[in-house]
């Protein structure tokens, strides 16, 4: 019987000591024993293991010397045989164990040669819990077995355990502790309802743990079994999703490691590109990105010359992933076409080609992952991928996003105003520029953006007699505004015969006289001078004088616009009749703007003036897909 010992009870305080018994197995052997099951089939075998074990009282009564599980192994072995099937024993992983001390033997041939591949020095050790948390779960593990509380701290045992070839596997534990017990001494508080609402609120304080099961207060006694189940696949899983998460220059090397691991393929490689692919043309793909097995630098290719029409039709057009289980025979298949010529140069002997849509745009990523032995890679195994293909995409988007705003980002930071038309070559300058970065090239700039030989057209639509109209509403909001003030001068006359009203009265009267023959440049600046130095000054004085000049001039100030301190109410009559019917011509323009789009993009910029004025440019450099001809400028 292997024997494993563990040095955890040396290292860390628990709130329970340990005595090894075997009393509830030698129980249930004096049941079948007992003569009442004399006609049982197990009743004489039963008889005679009572008859062994009574022989070492030590295995019944306890021990906490776990030495001793040396000095009593053979009958230890005997005892637990009824638990260890051997007819399970190469399926299983399993083993009696004494809980959270993880000293363990009686395991099954599964398991042992677990360990024995581990080698000797490997100890059994759980990785996720750290010494007060190990402290605080043996506490609720007593609160559910002593007090009948149940506390759901589901943090399972992992143990990472390294194969023969040195790959760390990872192991969950599920415990069976029927075959034990969990006894209170004497130097064991009583917990009360109290306690446990203290307890609940208190995880992070360890000390209020150990006021309440102080160290060794408790007694476990008898054995756990505990069996392992295998969750490397799973805990791979989970790290790639970690890993997915980040996007340093570390994430590719990581993320090999993660899939050798899922593949069980030490030596397993990986790479990926982005493809820029366009609907009009499958079989030009332009390379935006890449850290590829199969490509070496290229910008673009010629899918349909470059792969089989099958990988082009599988991977290009339907996005489906595919397996090459044996490159030579790929390459016996194809007449030895240039992907294979790749694949043989970098020893590559099997391979699976994933694509990954980006849903927002026409990117697509290819995941490469190879080995350099035929068939370690095939259609079996692809189908793994499937577990983990929701995680890429989701990286992939989340990634392209990304991308795209720091794209954006370049161009408002480099670049002025751009038309939509125009964006796809902005785009591409700001992918050259980041591509450059990523391959780490010497003094990388951005392109200049030069559009050549393209057809400038332009248009103006104005209003006509705007301007006379314009002049009319300036000129009648001033002899408004004059108006009023001669009316608020006449009232203070009939209340006081100053010269200075009469004198004002003559000054306004001429220039509404000037008014009525036209207005001229220079006469609304020179009016609003006039009121603000000679005639405000007067106002103030004249509101003092009686209610009446009081209302007339707050009604004059009520008036005038607030910000210009003018009347401007014909202005703005004139204002809002041009926006409208410009808004309304420029709404028109737009509308069809949009339908000759259709017909060829071109690049197409309005602005208003007293009307609205359009500039136009069509030509083959601005285009990236279609063809221009001189039939579109008609």
């Amino acid at each position: 019987m292997k024997i494993k010992h563990s040095n955890v009870l040396q290292d860390i305080e628990l709130p329970m000591q340990f005595s090894i018994s075997f009393d509830k197995v030698f129980s249930s052997y004096k049941t079948y024993a007992d003569k009442v099951n004399e006609n049982h089939p197990y009743h004489n075998s039963a008889k005679k293991m009572v008859d062994e074990i009574q022989k070492f009282p030590e295995l019944i009564e306890g021990f906490s010397d776990f030495s001793l599980l040396d000095k009593y192994k053979d009958q230890i072995d005997l005892i637990l045989n009824p638990l260890f099937p051997e007819a399970l024993s190469t399926n299983e992983i399993k083993a009696a164990s004494i809980p959270f001390s993880f000293t363990s033997f009686k395991f099954t041939t599964r398991f042992e040669n677990i360990l024995n591949d581990a080698g000797e020095d490997y100890i059994l050790r759980a990785r996720n819990f750290e010494d007060d948390i190990f402290y605080i779960a043996a506490c609720t593990w007593i609160l559910a077995v002593v007090h009948n509380y149940y506390i759901d701290l589901k943090r399972p045992f992992i143990f990472d355990i390294p194969d023969k070839n040195g790959e760390m596997r990872s192991f969950r534990a599920a415990y069976n502790g029927d075959m034990g017990e969990v006894i209170a001494t004497e130097n064991a508080p009583h917990i009360t309802e109290e306690d446990i609402k203290l307890l609940l609120d208190s995880f992070d304080n360890i000390d209020i743990w150990k006021e309440k099961f102080p160290p060794n207060s408790y007694i476990f006694k008898g054995f756990g079994i505990m069996n392992l189940f295998d969750v490397t696949a799973d805990e791979t899983i989970s790290a790639i999703n970690s890993n997915l998460l980040r996007s340093d220059e570390n994430l590719l090397q990581d993320l090999r490691i993660n899939l050798a691991k899922f593949y069980n393929i030490k030596d397993l490689m990986l790479g990926f590109s982005t493809f820029e692919i366009s609907s009009e043309n499958l079989e030009l793909a332009k390379i935006k990105k890449s850290k590829s097995l199969i490509l070496d630098g290229e910008s673009e290719i010629r899918c349909d010359n470059f792969f089989c029409g099958y990988i082009f039709d599988k991977v290009f057009r339907k996005q489906e992933s595919i397996a090459i289980s044996d490159v030579e025979k790929y390459g016996k298949l194809t007449n030895q076409n240039p992907f294979y010529k790749k694949l043989k140069s970098k020893g590559i002997g099997s391979i699976l080609i994933i694509p990954i849509k980006q849903t927002n745009n026409r990117d697509l990523a290819i995941i490469e992952i190879a080995s350099p032995r035929p068939f370690e890679l095939n259609s079996i195994n692809q189908h793994k991928f499937k577990d983990i293909i929701p995680v890429f995409e989701s990286a992939v988007e989340r990634a392209m996003k990304e991308h795209q705003n720091i794209l954006e980002a370049t161009i408002q930071e480099y670049y002025t105003a751009i038309h939509p038309s125009v964006k796809w070559r902005f785009y591409e300058a700001a992918e050259k520029y980041y591509k450059a970065i990523y391959e780490k090239e010497d003094n990388v700039k951005l392109d200049e953006i030069i559009f050549e030989e393209v057809f400038p057209l332009f248009a103006q639509l104005d209003i006509k007699g705007s301007s006379t109209a314009r002049n009319q509403a300036i000129k009648e909001d001033l002899m408004t505004q004059l108006t009023m003030a001669v009316n608020i001068l006449k009232e203070a006359t009939q209340n006081e015969q100053l010269p200075i009203y009469n004198e004002l009265m003559f000054r306004i009267k001429g220039y509404l006289d000037n008014l009525e023959l036209g207005l001229h440049s220079g006469d609304e600046v020179g009016i609003l001078n006039f009121l603000k130095s000679e005639i405000y000054p007067v106002f103030n004085h004249a509101e003092q004088i009686n209610k009446k000049l009081s209302k007339m001039i707050a009604e004059y100030k009520n008036r005038l616009d607030p910000d210009l301190q003018v009347v401007y109410e014909k202005r703005k009559e004139y204002e809002n009749g041009v926006t409208l019917l410009n808004d309304k011509l420029a709404k028109f323009l737009d509308e069809k703007q949009e339908e000759a789009q259709t017909m060829f993009p071109h690049y197409y910029e309005r602005y208003k003036t007293d009307g609205v004025e359009f500039n136009m440019y069509i030509g083959q450099s601005l285009v990236k897909d279609n063809k221009f001809e001189n039939l579109y400028l008609h």
